[in-house]
This record gives structure tokens, C-alpha cells and sequence, in this order.
């Protein structure tokens, strides 16, 4: 959606300054990716310390916030900063708190669960990318973008159907009378997940996988844009 958009905006220059910008705005795409599966670790923590209705409606406004700022940026900087930066941050608050919840309500039947909520994802790509096309197209892209923004502020009505339910993950842990709390906690539990071999093999397995997975999404419409 952003580099077909670029493609609009830039029809006027010559190819070797078009080449230039696209891999300018390549970095928004990879900067959105980046972030939002980077914070991992503060999206699920946040979880514990806010809940995960809480930590959806804030990530929500942010990445609605992001997708806003985004329409009026006037350079590809500004949209480093915005819809790359701070959507990315908003999309992992919101992302992240649709996986967690889900160990909350299921139990027997988590995987089906997963299983339907990453298809969730791809019937989404698949939808949205044609309807946004059209959207540019017909609106512009400034316009594509406020209307992103709203459709993300709508996440704040889905969020409150997650319902708090008690479960070891989500509540504080209890300390032994006596037993100081260090700052530090979380540091030290990633330290001790870390030293867990197979945790370290496949992350590194899935990092690989990611650099792959995730050209299409950013290159692709470039790609065939400079071929054609």
C-alpha cells in the first residue's frame, strides 16, 4: 500500500531519482515490521502489569495516532517517524495482546484457537491490500491513511470484549515474606530464559525465517514496478 502510493507521488522524476526514493520509503515498511515484533517483550509485560484490554486501547490510539501524523508528514523522514515508528509501536500493543489473551479463555482447544485467529491475518492481507489499492487511487493516499487511522481507533471497541480472567501469567507474582523485589526482576528473567538452549535455537531459526518472510511485503510492488 505505502510504495504503490509513493509511486503517484514521485511519477515525475527521473528513474534514477525513483530508485532512490523507493528505497527511502522502504525503510517505513521495514521500521512498521520491525518495531512491532521487536517490542515483543514490553507488549507482554505490559500485559501483566496493565492487562491486556488496557494495553490494546493504548497501542490502538498510538497506532491510529501514527497512521494520522503519518497523512500530514511532509517528507519521508517524518514518515520514519510516524507511521513507521510510532505504528509499529501501536501495532505491537495491539497485536501481542490478541495472542496472550487467547491462553486466558482456552485450554483444551488452544491451538484450534490460534489457528483461527492467525487466519484472521491472512484473509485481512489478502482483503485489505486490494480495498486500500482503491482507496489510494480514488482518495489519494493522504486520505487512505485518516481513514486507516479510523478503522484502528474501531480496535478500541473490540478490545473491550477482553473480559479479565485470572490466570498465573497475567497476575503479579507473589513474593516470600521478607523477600525484597529488585528492579531488576525482568532483566533477570530474560537472562534465565536465554540459557535455555532450545529457546535460543529457535529463536534464531525464526529470525532467519523473518528476513525472508517479510521482503515481499516491503519490496515486492517496487520489484514489479521497475520490471513492467
Amino acid at each position: 500500500m505505502l510504495i504503490s502510493s509513493h509511486k503517484l507521488y514521485v511519477r515525475g522524476c527521473s528513474i534514477h531519482q525513483n530508485k532512490l526514493f523507493i528505497l527511502s520509503s522502504a525503510w517505513v515498511g521495514s521500521i512498521t515490521y520491525g518495531m512491532m515484533f521487536l517490542l515483543g517483550p514490553l507488549a507482554t509485560t505490559l500485559c501483566q502489569k496493565l492487562g491486556c484490554r488496557a494495553t490494546t486501547m493504548i497501542g490502538c490510539m498510538v497506532a491510529a495516532g501514527g497512521c494520522l501524523l503519518g497523512s500530514i508528514s511532509t517528507n519521508i523522514y517524518l514518515m520514519d517517524l510516524t507511521y513507521g515508528l510510532m505504528f509499529g509501536v501501536g501495532a505491537s500493543m495491539c497485536y501481542f495482546p490478541s495472542v496472550v489473551i487467547l491462553g486466558q479463555y482456552f485450554s483444551k482447544r488452544l491451538s484450534l484457537a490460534n489457528g483461527i485467529t492467525s487466519s484472521g491475518s491472512g484473509v485481512g492481507t489478502l482483503c485489505m491490500g486490494p480495498i486500500m489499492q482503491q482507496f489510494i487511487q480514488h482518495l489519494g493516499f493522504r486520505n487512505t491513511m485518516r481513514i486507516s487511522a479510523g478503522m484502528l481507533a474501531c480496535v478500541v471497541f473490540c478490545a473491550l470484549v477482553y473480559r479479565p480472567i485470572n490466570t498465573s501469567f497475567l497476575q503479579p507474582a507473589k513474593h516470600v515474606e521478607g523477600e525484597k523485589k529488585s528492579r531488576f526482576a525482568i532483566l533477570k528473567s530474560f537472562k534465565e530464559l536465554f540459557k535455555n538452549k532450545a529457546y535460543i535455537l529457535w529463536c534464531s531459526a525464526l529470525a532467519l525465517w523473518m528476513l525472508g518472510y517479510f521482503v515481499p511485503f516491503v519490496h515486492l510492488v517496487s520489484f514489479f514496478n521497475f520490471s513492467l
